[in-house]
Parts: C-alpha cells; structure tokens; sequence
C-alpha cells in the first residue's frame, strides 16, 4: 500500500490574504524585509514570514505595531484583518451572503489577489472582450 504524503505546497511570493497584500505593498516603497517587520512586530522571523506571505494573520498588538512601522492606518488595516479571519474561519461564501457582496466576486477575489499587476491587466482585457461578445 503506498504511503499517501501531502501534496506539495506552492511557494507563494504573492499574499494569499487582503491584511498580507496591503503589508507587503507598504513594505516595499520602504525596502523592508522580513526580518525588520519581525523586529518591528516583536514577533519571530518566522511568524513574520506567514504574515507577508498571508499564511498567519497578526494580533491586534502586532497589527498595530506594523502599521506604525510601515505607515498603514491601523483601523483600516485592523479591519482588514478581522475581516480575513472571519472569511478563514467561515469560508467567503458565507461572509458574502452575509454581507450582501455576490458570491460571484468573492470566488474571484483569493485568484485576483495572488495576480501580478501584468496578469490582471491581461486578465482584465479578456474579461472585457468577453463582455463585448
């Protein structure tokens, strides 16, 4: 009988969350690395590593010790969070039925997220000539 393994895990250098694109589009006009955000969060370099990368999201405490460090609003940013926990927890179609957003665009949001900007352009473009058919 083989031994059934888990399946590889894709490395990401795109978030996977709203709280980790929006960090990450902040760390880099400020040349911020992983380790200045574990040091600015007070966290470890790993944890911090999750948080960029969208895998763990952070405490209100490390939200807000972030946010300083990287010049986010930390309301906006706290929201964000919860907001990503809730749809972790309970799965965006709920969130979306919940909160009168059509389902539809929430299936479409975690895909859009993870797009480089010359994707979703590209994507974009399809999408319309789509429409105009």
């Amino acid at each position: 009988m083989a031994k059934r393994t888990a399946p590889p895990q894709q490395p990401t250098d795109r978030p996977t969350n709203r709280f980790a694109v929006s960090l990450k589009a902040a760390m880099e006009p400020h040349g911020l690395t992983v380790k200045d955000i574990a040091e600015a969060g007070n966290i470890s370099y790993e944890h911090a590593r999750r948080l960029v990368n969208g895998i763990a999201l952070p405490s209100k405490s490390v939200t807000r010790l972030l946010t300083s460090k990287v010049g986010l609003a930390f309301d906006n940013a706290w929201k964000t969070v919860l907001s990503d926990k809730l749809e972790k927890q309970f799965g965006k179609q709920v969130i979306a039925e919940h909160t009168g957003k059509n389902p539809r665009l929430s299936e479409w949001e975690g895909v859009l997220l993870r797009l480089t900007e010359e994707q979703n352009a590209m994507l974009m473009q399809m999408a319309r000539s789509l429409v105009k058919s």
